[in-house]
């Protein structure tokens, strides 16, 4: 704690529990318990704070505009296993659609096959 070992700070409790009035120790030890509870309350928040606002994803972002924005992880864009069939499938046909475009664009064009 705050880099004081234990040795120190039974010697620190020793002195002043000797140089204390034994009729104070009672409120003493109710301010140092006070002082202690504080230091934690303090210590929890900037760990709270410090895990909400760096350790933790933002899922919106601003864009230029100011306008909000969803953001996603890299594991929620991946491909689902149900939908990579089909993908070569409608490439399949895509490249079909492309020759037969590409086939009357030269037909009207007068360059005929």
């Amino acid at each position: 704690m705050f880099g004081f070992s234990p040795a120190e700070l039974l010697f620190t409790a020793v002195v002043i529990i000797i140089f204390t009035d034994p009729k104070d120790l009672p409120a003493l030890s109710r301010k140092a318990a006070a002082f202690i509870k504080k230091i934690r309350s303090f210590t929890r928040e900037f760990t709270d704070v410090v895990n909400k606002e760096l350790v933790e994803p933002k899922s919106y972002i601003k864009d230029l505009k100011g306008e909000m924005q969803k953001t996603y992880d890299i594991d929620e864009l991946k491909t689902p296993s149900a939908i990579k069939p089909v993908i070569p499938a409608k490439a399949g046909i895509l490249a079909e659609e492309l020759s037969e475009t590409q086939s009357k664009d030269s037909r009207l064009r007068g360059n005929d096959k």
